[in-house]
């Protein structure tokens, strides 16, 4: 598990017979926005 994952919501899981696909479509969002915030700070920090 990567940091308690399947508990937050906009979780989907689908469970097979001998596999567990997890998506975290919510998690993806959020560290997907935390990124780009960051790269851009540093971006203009280095053309300044």
């Amino acid at each position: 598990r990567i940091f308690g994952s399947a508990q937050l919501p906009g979780t989907f899981v689908f469970q097979g017979e001998n596999m567990t696909c997890i998506v975290p479509i919510l998690g993806s969002i959020i560290l997907s926005i935390i990124l780009t915030i960051v790269l851009n700070v540093i971006l203009r920090a280095m053309n300044k």
